[in-house]
C-alpha cells in the first residue's frame, strides 16, 4: 500500500509534507489535531532551532518531531532549451535567483519579528513589575506628603 503524500500551497508556491527532523530555516506544518501549546492542526512555521532529538523551536515552545511534518519544495519543471530562446532562459534564471533570494531575506525578516516579538513580551513584563514597584513609591509618598502636614 502506498502511503498518501500531502501537498500544500503556500503563498503560490507548492509543498508536500515530509516526515523527517526538521533543519534550521525549513518550514514544517504541525500534523496534530489539538495541542497544549497553542497550535492547531494545518499551523506552519520556520524551525528556528531544532536540538538534537528533532524538537522543533518555532516561537511557540517545542513540538515534538512526531507532532509535523517538514514542508519541501515541489521541484519546479525544467525548461526545454531547444524551445526557448536564449534571452528567455537567462530572464527564468535571474528571476529564480531573485524569488530565492527573497525568500531567504523572507525568512530572515521572520527570524527577526519572532525576535522583536519575544523581547516586546520581556520588556511588557519588565514594565509590569516596574509599574506595581512606583505604585509602591507613589503610596509611600504620599503618606509621607500627608502626614507632613
Amino acid at each position: 500500500m502506498m502511503k498518501e503524500v500531502k501537498a500544500h500551497e503556500i503563498d503560490g508556491v507548492t509543498y508536500v509534507e515530509v516526515h523527517r527532523k526538521a533543519k534550521v530555516g525549513e518550514r514544517i506544518i504541525y500534523t496534530k489535531d489539538s495541542s497544549g501549546i497553542g497550535v492547531k492542526y494545518g499551523d506552519v512555521f520556520i524551525a528556528r532551532n531544532v536540538d538534537s532529538g528533532g524538537y522543533v523551536s518555532a516561537g511557540c515552545g517545542a513540538i515534538n518531531p512526531r507532532n509535523y511534518a517538514v514542508l519541501e519544495l515541489v521541484d519546479e519543471p525544467t525548461v526545454d532549451t531547444a524551445q526557448a530562446s536564449p534571452q528567455v532562459i537567462d530572464m527564468l534564471a535571474n528571476l529564480a535567483r531573485r524569488v530565492t533570494q527573497l525568500e531567504s531575506q523572507l525568512a530572515a525578516a521572520q527570524r527577526n519579528l519572532e525576535t522583536f516579538a519575544e523581547q516586546a513580551e520581556s520588556n511588557s513584563e519588565d514594565i509590569r513589575e516596574l509599574d506595581s514597584r512606583t505604585q509602591v513609591l507613589d503610596a509611600i509618598n504620599k503618606y509621607y506628603a500627608e502626614g507632613s502636614r
